[in-house]
């Protein structure tokens, strides 16, 4: 029997950081496989295995991003309803239930609040802030413009409608020449990107940068693969973010 949610944490802020998220997850994971996409090392992932044995784990090379673990965990998922979430963050008690309840609802994308789950340094709000002050509870019920990548569950079905934007880029058309061209979401410097398809976009998880179909924007070639004949190309704006990546200083925080 399928499972009706499939659950993608995407994990690369180490194992004790991650067992923390899982152990949120335990106890409201009935009728829904947990899908860890990981860079944590092999002997790692044997240990949550033992821990965990009801979650699946799929081990990434050291350094993927964020944008890859989710595509890889995605890619795995069976469930009827996709959850996305990361492992620096745990989820509240019927966090599934709640996401469950409002897809039968009849509402396509769901998603809810994120808190701040270090509350003690101006560091640390800092970096909270800054990725999730839109999702600052309290939030009113009803529509949003964007959703957070770190609570927000998709129908499997739409995901699989857009998958060659979420899963590789997007595709353009240089102005004037007519060629057509391809962007690799997952080699643009200095961000992750998720796609938030009420908009129409790829926003970017640090730097809030969107990309939206009919935008015009500024490209340079990076390579040519002559065998498929594509030409790969990069926006010439990727901006760097101004604070410092999770990497650095990993943290918890309350969906």
């Amino acid at each position: 029997m399928e499972p009706d949610v499939s659950v993608v944490v995407a994990s690369f802020s180490g194992e004790a950081v991650l067992r923390h998220c899982l152990e949120s997850l335990e106890p409201q994971a009935a009728g829904a496989e947990v899908i860890v996409a990981t860079d944590v090392e092999a002997s790692g992932i044997a240990r949550l295995e033992a821990r965990y044995p009801g979650f699946r784990f799929h081990r990434a090379p050291r350094g993927t991003s964020v944008f890859r673990l989710r595509v890889l965990g995605i890619d795995q998922a069976r469930g009827r309803l996709v959850v996305l979430t990361e492992d620096h963050c745990t989820a509240a008690p019927g966090w599934l239930d709640a996401l469950r309840a409002s897809h039968g609802e009849g509402r396509a994308i769901v998603g809810g609040p994120v808190d701040n789950g270090r509350r003690v340094r101006a560091y640390d709000w800092a970096l909270y802030l800054c990725e999730y002050a839109a999702q600052m509870p309290p939030l009113r019920d009803g529509p949003a413009r964007a959703l957070s990548g770190v609570n927000v569950s998709y129908p499997h079905d739409l995901l699989d409608e857009c998958r060659g934007v979420w899963r590789d880029g997007f595709a353009i058309e240089l102005m004037d020449y007519f060629i057509e061209g391809f962007v690799p979401v997952a080699e643009i410097p200095h961000d992750s990107y998720h796609l938030e398809p009420s908009l129409h976009a790829l926003i970017g998880r640090r730097t809030g940068k969107r990309f939206r179909i009919g935008d015009r924007i500024e490209v340079q070639v990076v390579r040519v693969d002559k065998l498929l004949r594509r030409a790969y190309f990069l926006p010439t704006d990727s901006r760097k973010p101004t604070l410092k990546s999770k990497r650095d200083k990993p943290r918890i925080e309350r969906i």
